[in-house]
């Protein structure tokens, strides 16, 4: 118990020291980051990421109920922590994820090496638009932080739709616009915000139906929106 307390003491204070280093970057580089890790810089967004991310991807992953069969989909992974999670709960099914940065999939492919190996879980380098799902694959679909950079999150959503199974979720994370829109890095244009409502109109658009709304203090300086969307078994 100890050991834990200071580990996550410590784990606290280089989260911070990096969020400090990444607050005082050049704000739209930073963004740009956030979007899409490159380069050294990438690397050190990775550690940030892999770091701060744990309780959302622990709190989003429970809110889907998985079961030991499901096939799941991660929209935009990062450095692989909520894949591995999931490998660990979906032990007879499949887990594919993609994402845009090379430097996130080649630290995702590194910790879920053996899962991979053994035909567990498929990554994907690539934008979601150019990877061949095919309709009604996955049981649940999950997003964390990652809508602010679509291009037309409609549309996204909607490719999201097509290939849940009739039955199936989608699990869509944010922090709240009110929030982000204090950052600076969030306001350079590379950012899309959304209030929760917000996203809740968009997932209605996309097809989703039986939308709930979840929110939880994921940190002193974070709130979390997660809302899940259904397909409707009529759709299939």
């Amino acid at each position: 118990m100890i050991f834990k307390k200071i580990f996550n003491v410590f784990n606290a204070i280089i989260v911070m020291f990096l969020f400090i280093t990444i607050y005082n970057m050049d704000p739209r580089k930073s963004a740009k980051q956030f979007q899409a890790p490159t380069g050294f810089l990438g690397r050190l967004f990775e550690i940030y990421h892999s770091r701060k991310n744990q309780p959302m991807v622990e709190w989003v992953i429970s809110l889907l109920k998985l079961q030991p069969d499901d096939h799941v989909l991660e929209v935009g992974f990062g450095p692989g922590k909520a894949i591995k999670k999931l490998s660990q709960i979906v032990k007879d099914g499949k887990i594919a994820g993609v994402d845009v940065s090379e430097v996130m999939f080649k630290a995702a492919c590194k910790r879920n090496k053996a899962a991979i190996k053994k035909g567990q879980i498929d990554l994907q380098n690539n934008d979601l638009h150019n990877v061949t799902y095919a309709e009604n694959s996955f049981d649940k679909v999950l997003s964390i932080e990652v809508i602010y950079f679509f291009s037309d999150p409609v549309e996204s959503l909607k490719y999201m739709w097509r290939i849940i199974k009739p039955n199936g979720y989608a699990a869509i994370y944010i922090a709240p616009k009110h929030e982000l829109s204090q950052l600076k890095f969030a306001n350079t244009g590379v950012f899309n915000l959304y209030t929760e409502q917000e996203l809740n109109t968009m997932m209605e658009q996309a097809g989703f139906v039986n939308l709930r709304s979840y929110t939880k203090q994921i940190s002193k300086y974070e709130t979390g929106i997660c809302i899940l969307g259904q397909k409707s078994e009529k759709a299939g």
